[in-house]
């Protein structure tokens, strides 16, 4: 079953790595998570707007097709300093994509859970890191 919800599969550890960046409450509603996040000045949006894949290994990816909206949304909000992305893969389509033109860019580790080269304590406070660079950010 799709839910349309960034994050939705429970092997993926972004929204208890915000927990440890941010001090997100990981135990809100989806919407409620995305709030907390859209609060301290953040944002969601995904690379790939569509591509042709058997389970959730981002190694599966097939015909990407770009989410060619965020060039569009980052132009209406001039007021973003960077962009993070979740692990090397995200910003490999960005590239290829050519979708963040002019803003500075950050990769954060992985929240995928394949990704086990750290732990979850570790790339919340790598996030954390990153996210602090910004002076908009709010805890």
């Amino acid at each position: 079953m799709r839910r349309q919800e960034y994050y939705a599969d429970w092997r993926n550890k972004f929204w208890e790595v915000m927990r440890v960046a941010l001090e997100i409450d990981d135990s809100a509603s989806y919407s409620g998570k995305v709030d907390q996040l859209t609060e301290r000045g953040l944002a969601l949006w995904d690379v790939i707007k569509s591509c042709e894949r058997e389970g959730a290994l981002d190694t599966a990816i097939r015909d990407p097709e770009p989410n060619k909206h965020i060039t569009a949304w980052i132009e209406s909000h001039g007021q973003l300093d960077r962009v993070l992305f979740n692990g090397a893969k995200a910003e490999k389509y960005a590239k290829r994509f050519a979708l963040i033109a002019g803003l500075p860019a950050l990769t954060c580790p992985s929240t995928s859970g394949t990704n086990s080269h750290h732990t979850v304590a570790e790339k919340g406070q790598r996030w954390a890191e990153a996210i602090k660079c910004s002076s908009r950010v709010r805890r």
